[in-house]
């Protein structure tokens, strides 16, 4: 276990699980920003690794949160391999839940959102979650990466 969590973070740092749900994230963004409906893209990718039911709450998860942000959120392009602070803070959010700390994830979710945003994001992103366990990914989408990060959730989190 790291002494010192990392809060920089590469995408080659997470695990493939992750890097699904980071590229879905951002994809979902990307397709907001052009106006393009990504749910087929995301959904296809998904389905690919076994979990396309999660592909709806997800996109209710961003929809919702989108909706209700306090403040602007970094979320960067599929192209680039950096995560950003508050990419990292969204996959926190379904660590937390996959490890039955709701409360955790709410917190987070509440310095990215307004308290009904928030609590309606959660639901989603626990949905989210259950289908990931349910495809068999373990207890949760957000595996630890070996070595570079022991845990997204636990990372220090920077304004």
């Amino acid at each position: 276990m790291s002494a010192t969590p990392r809060t920089e973070l590469d995408l080659t740092d997470l695990p493939r699980m992750d890097q699904s749900l980071l590229w879905a994230i951002r994809t979902w963004v990307l397709g907001r920003r052009l106006g393009e409906d990504m749910g087929a893209k995301i959904e296809a990718v998904f389905r690919h690794i076994g979990v396309a039911d999660a592909s709806h709450p997800l996109e209710g998860f961003l929809w919702v949160l989108s909706q209700g942000l306090t403040r602007s959120l970094q979320v960067n392009c599929t192209c680039q391999t950096a995560v950003s602070p508050d990419e990292t803070r969204l996959l926190a959010v379904f660590e937390w839940l996959a490890e039955d700390k709701p409360d955790e994830a709410e917190t987070m979710l509440s310095d990215m959102a307004n308290e009904r945003a928030a609590l309606l994001a959660l639901d989603c992103a626990l949905r989210v979650v259950l289908q990931f366990r349910a495809g068999g990914h373990g207890s949760a989408p957000v595996e630890r990466a070996t070595g570079k990060v022991v845990s997204l959730a636990q990372a220090r989190m920077v304004h």
